[in-house]
């Protein structure tokens, strides 16, 4: 008789989690929670993650975890403004001397003596800012599962998390449902969320998944009759829905929607706090 695999989890029960022995699992004191709930177009329910949720998984920190950003420069000409340019125009004299050096610059130019010279405007260039890429937080694991039941609970997981990166059939053939959207977090056993992991991702889709089966470089097999793999290798690398910037209350990083939704409540309750 084969091993009853937890197909509820892999074909969408709400709740998973890994390692299965209570022993093992008193021994991990940082965990990665993995949420996936249905995709909105609507700011608000974004913010308060308020679809319907499809996973709630909860895993052993990984062997490696990096949070990647991109922040793109172009150059260009100063970007100022009429204001700009007349209060910057106004400082910058300073002194009697800086008055003098203007008023020589300007007879230089009128009379062509700074052609002749070979004087030329100040180079006025600088990094123009051209926009920041979505941040990705890539994570793997190498799992070597002790029974044939917690090999079986990583292939339920495996195959949920893979099943929800792709978009759901709608009932036109002609349409598809958006994929799930995700949220990440650390925390510790206790309940406490930990940024110094996390990063504070905001909400993510899952660009990409890998389910390595043969991790010790063949493929063997745990369990006497089940055959199921014995060494598992998880990689997944999310990507954030959408740009980042700073907060107005503390600086910290939130994605466009939540500085839309709450941001001005949150600096008005600050300011007058």
């Amino acid at each position: 008789m084969g091993l009853p695999i937890e197909t509820d989890i892999a074909l969408g029960d709400a709740e998973a989690r890994y390692p299965l022995n209570s022993n093992e699992a008193s021994e991990i004191k940082l965990w990665l929670n993995i949420r996936a709930f249905s995709f909105t177009r609507l700011k608000l329910l974004r913010t308060l993650v308020a679809g319907n949720e499809k996973c709630n998984m909860w895993l052993p920190m990984p062997n490696n975890m990096t949070t990647g950003s991109s922040i793109s420069y172009n150059e260009g000409e100063a970007e100022e403004g009429k204001l700009t340019k007349a209060v910057n125009a106004v400082t910058s004299l300073g002194s009697i001397g800086n008055i003098f050096s203007g008023v020589v610059g300007w007879f230089e130019s009128a009379t062509g003596v700074a052609n002749v010279i070979g004087k030329r405007d100040m180079d006025q260039r600088e990094q123009v800012f051209g926009g920041a890429a979505l941040r990705d937080h890539k994570f793997s694991w190498t799992f070597v599962p002790k029974d044939p039941e917690s090999s079986g609970r990583l292939f339920a997981m495996a195959y949920r998390l893979n099943a929800l990166s792709y978009p759901g059939a709608a009932a036109q053939t002609s349409r598809m449902y958006h994929p799930p959207l995700f949220t990440l977090g650390v925390f510790q056993d206790s309940g406490q969320g930990r940024s110094e992991w996390s990063f504070d991702p905001q909400v993510c889709v899952l660009k990409s998944c890998s389910f390595d089966r043969t991790g010790a470089g063949k493929a063997y097999a745990i369990g006497e009759s089940d055959y199921l793999p014995s060494v598992w290798k998880f990689e997944l690398q999310f990507a954030e829905f959408e740009p980042l910037v700073r907060s107005m209350v503390n600086d910290r990083l939130v994605s466009r929607s939540v500085s839309d939704t709450i941001g001005l409540a949150d600096a008005f309750i600050n300011n007058i706090g």
